[in-house]
């Protein structure tokens, strides 16, 4: 019974050599740098994905109320090639039947500030609002009925058609999105 439970004792009864000791301290270290690089290298992709992730939900969302917006507008009052001003009706539902006056632009004290402004009619205070941030462009295109690319400055009763174009950028990671809108209302 001796013999059996001495097979398990290391036969060599000095302990474990200096040696042995820095091979295993040695390949510890390599493997919990291997994991801790593995680890930071996670992290970057999460942080990465989480950029993008906030740079195309802003974009999206930007955009498509800039798109609702300008295919319900009833007059085209403002169109350069960075701001755009028209009168729609954003409150359909309340008593208020006249439309409102809104402006998308870029802000003048920090342009990678995406702006909409609903003006205040009747001595009412304007209504500024942050739409996004971190934009890197923002273009208008205008088109009249059978598609063409009007020139600046833009003759607004010719203007059926407006293309938007954002381009959202932080941390190097860049966004872009464009759709278009009929003007619906306008005749």
């Amino acid at each position: 019974m001796r013999n059996k439970l001495r097979g398990f004792a290391c036969p060599d009864s000095r302990g474990i050599t200096l040696l042995e000791l820095i091979i295993t301290i040695t390949i510890s270290v390599v493997l919990l740098g291997a994991m801790f690089l593995s680890f930071v290298i996670g992290l970057r992709r999460w942080e990465e994905a989480s950029v993008s992730s906030l740079l195309t939900r802003n974009a999206l969302f930007s955009l498509d109320k800039m798109t609702r917006e300008i295919r319900q507008a009833t007059n085209l009052y403002e169109a350069e090639q960075n701001k755009l001003t028209i009168d729609v009706d954003i409150n359909p539902l309340d008593s208020h039947t006249s439309p409102e006056r809104v402006s998308y632009y870029l802000d003048d004290l920090d342009n990678t500030l995406l702006m909409r402004k609903v003006w205040g009619g009747g001595g009412s205070p304007d209504k500024i609002r942050v739409l996004t941030g971190n934009v890197y462009s923002l273009e208008f295109i205008y088109k009249d009925g059978s598609n063409s690319t009007l020139s600046f400055p833009v003759t607004l009763s010719e203007v059926r058609l407006v293309e938007i174009k954002l381009v959202l950028r932080e941390d190097g990671r860049e966004f872009s999105l464009s759709n278009s809108a009929y003007l619906r209302n306008i005749q």
